[in-house]
């Protein structure tokens, strides 16, 4: 953010199509639009939001003028507004965390080691399966673990709430999600990332898992070689669900190494494997995606030449925030659509550079740490989830048409937009069908078994009416046990042994 600049003139002005954003101007963005969509009269202003929190005026402003980054103030403004805990820290922490180069330095003030009687505490209701949890209270606990002067746990305690912790994000929609992805990633960058490494490598090594994606990106939050080098191996595998999970770690590790050879030295192992890719599979796709992502110079140092074509790339002529990219222009009319009907400031370029993010955004990183931000504030992430619907359905470029509908289930807040059931219904698309259904399984929204039993009957895996089912915990999970397809068999065995969403 520019020197100078307000709390009401947010904006990324950083490549498009660039590796890092603005992260100082995003952290401002939410901490304002936090305040005035949840603040009412009586945080209108700045100094209302100061005197409530007991804060200096000057250190709010800083906050939401993006030049400030303070949990402790960003917990006490989440306070305030009567919010959940960590609804606005985590999404925070999770964008820092992903892009550290180009992130504020944390200016809270460390305060006195954790106090044993509480740590222990919390960590007995987390290891009491009996209890429900709640993402604000895994990133308590983690934040506690991580502190200065925290206290260690033995193996086995501390790898019994890992795995908890992974089972629980690996079925967390809405408010559930981000505090336990924010969680996790803590410990897995701390002295307990070795432990959150073997963990999971063993949940994801149960031939019948389904949810996995998030579980691999925390694990990828930290880059060490021990990690990439099962991200490569989950490249090689024949399940397409751990092959888009092994990209996702790698670009995760990407985005948080200093190591100015990360690239150079992955190259040849990516070239490798997309040379071997059968053309249309999801292996190329995602090989594809990755080698895109290596800059022009790790190129050059590698000297790597490839022998198959990359897969089909969105036709995007132009990537600057201009009248010439048709793709912005059309995210900045949808930005203003969902302003005007929930009352923000008509110009926000800001929430269309988050709109933008997600639905045509080269970077997984951007898309998901853009949602992320918009899922704090629920009712403004459900109208841009909306308008990010009506464009999937209009969009004639396949490939970002595919794009934002394998983003929009975790732009929504565990809500659909109103023509859910007619994709679910649509006989002829059935890329809008298993978006429908997975949106409708992170949404709790009802879906008649026989819609769900069909989906089996198609050649490929029925990945989103096996997730709907699960995530809602549908009872045609039971009937499924003794279904003709072992695919269907186990994934039913492993959601009945997991349970359904989480939200809380």
């Amino acid at each position: 953010m520019a020197a100078g600049r307000n709390a009401n003139q947010h904006e990324d002005e950083t490549p498009l199509n660039g590796a890092h954003p603005d992260v100082a101007a995003r952290i401002g963005w939410l901490m304002r639009t936090a305040r005035v969509l949840h603040g009412g009269e009586s945080l209108r202003r700045i100094e209302d939001m100061a005197r409530a929190t007991g804060a200096a005026g000057s250190r709010v402003q800083r906050l939401e003028a993006g030049r400030l980054r303070d949990a402790d103030l960003v917990l006490a403004c989440e306070r305030t507004l009567g919010l959940r805990e960590g609804q606005l820290l985590a999404p925070v922490e999770v964008l820092c965390r992903t892009f550290p180069a180009v992130s504020p330095r944390e200016r809270a003030v460390a305060g006195p080691p954790p106090d044993p009687a509480v740590l222990s505490a919390l960590t007995e209701r987390l290891m009491d399966d009996g209890i429900p949890t709640t993402a604000g209270e895994w990133l308590r606990w983690s934040r506690l673990m991580a502190a200065h002067g925290g206290i260690s746990l033995p193996h086995q305690m501390a790898s019994a709430l890992v795995v908890r912790l992974i089972g629980e994000l690996s079925r967390a929609a809405a408010l559930g999600y981000v505090g336990r992805y924010e969680a996790l990633a803590l410990l897995r960058c701390g002295g307990y990332g070795g432990l959150v490494l073997d963990r999971a490598r063993a949940w994801v090594a149960d031939p019948d898992v389904q949810a996995i994606a998030d579980l691999v990106s925390a694990v990828g939050e930290r880059h060490t070689p021990e990690a990439v080098g099962w991200f490569l191996d989950l490249l090689d595998s024949d399940r397409d669900r751990l092959v888009v999970s092994g990209a996702l770690g790698i670009e995760a590790s990407a985005a948080v190494t200093d190591e100015p050879d990360f690239w150079s030295a992955l190259l040849p192992e990516l070239a490798r494997r997309l040379d071997a890719s059968t053309p249309q599979s999801v292996r190329w796709e995602w090989l594809s995606h990755l080698v895109r992502l290596v800059p022009a110079g790790s190129w050059r140092t590698a000297g790597v030449r490839l022998a198959r074509p990359l897969a089909p790339k969105p036709v995007v002529r132009d990537w600057s925030q201009s009248r010439a990219n048709a793709h912005w222009l059309h995210c900045r009319g949808r930005a203003e659509a969902v302003a005007a009907r929930i009352g923000l400031p008509p110009a926000d370029t800001m929430l269309a550079r988050l709109l933008f993010d997600v639905a045509v955004s080269p970077r997984e990183t951007h898309a998901v740490t853009s949602y992320m931000l918009l899922g704090g504030l629920p009712r403004l992430a459900h109208e841009v989830g909306c308008e990010l619907a009506a464009m999937a359905e209009s969009e004639q470029d396949p490939v970002l048409r595919a794009r934002v509908l394998r983003r929009l289930p975790g732009m929504l807040p565990a809500t659909v937009p109103p023509q859910i059931d007619r994709w679910i219904a649509s006989v002829d698309q059935p890329d809008l069908r298993r978006a429908g259904l997975h949106i409708a399984g992170s949404a709790g929204h009802p879906v008649a078994a026989g819609v769900l039993a069909a989906e089996t009957g198609q050649p490929g895996f029925p990945a989103g009416a096996m997730y709907c089912a699960g995530m809602t915990g549908h009872p045609i999970l039971a009937d499924w046990l003794s279904h003709e397809r072992p695919d269907v068999r186990g994934a039913a065995r492993w959601w009945l042994r997991r349970g359904s969403r989480v939200v809380d």
